[in-house]
């Protein structure tokens, strides 16, 4: 099936398009960035190392999608699917408990420069830094309803920073 589909895919690319492409080492440089790309857009799953395994493929795609060779596209999905199950083990555990807010931290959101981590543990910390800054958005945003709801009724017994911070976080879990 998925052969048939680069088949037709191929026969578009190079024949059905209003302007088509040739099929070459360019054609392959430019889907090999596209597709990482597309892959990972926020660097939040692949690592350096991963990169480096795929990038040996980068001038090989046009010979595959020629030959009906899946190999780049298998390894890649495979290895995205690994990195995810991992990503999904630390995100429980960074969730698990409180964060603190009142350090001073950065975290890059410009994706396009930001460099993909060089290990786990980098990694990891990217995640922690991705999750708390979500986290943190949504903890203003729940403290501001209270606060709101404050000033609509002064009886109103606002949810305590732990109150806010527990819903959170679960929130962010589910989420």
């Amino acid at each position: 099936k998925d052969k048939m589909l680069l088949e037709l895919l191929t026969f578009v690319i190079e024949k059905g398009h209003y302007n088509p492409a040739v099929v070459d080492d360019e054609f392959s440089k430019g889907v090999y960035k596209d597709y990482i790309a597309a892959l990972d857009p926020s660097k939040r799953f692949f690592l350096q190392s991963d990169i480096n395994e795929f990038s040996q493929f980068e001038l090989e795609l046009d010979d595959q999608l020629t030959n009906k060779d899946l190999t780049f596209f298998n390894l890649t999905y495979d290895r995205l699917m690994l990195r995810m199950e991992e990503s999904k083990k630390v995100f429980k555990v960074i969730l698990s408990k409180p964060f603190n807010y009142s350090l001073d931290e950065d975290f890059n959101v410009d994706y396009d420069k930001a460099p993909y981590a060089k290990n786990s543990a980098e990694l990891k910390e990217k995640w922690r830094k991705q999750i708390k800054l979500s986290t943190l958005s949504s903890f203003t945003d729940k403290k501001k309803m209270e606060e709101d709801k404050k000033l609509k009724d002064p009886n109103y017994v606002m949810k305590t920073h732990k109150e806010l911070d527990e819903e959170t976080r679960e929130n962010s879990l589910t989420s």
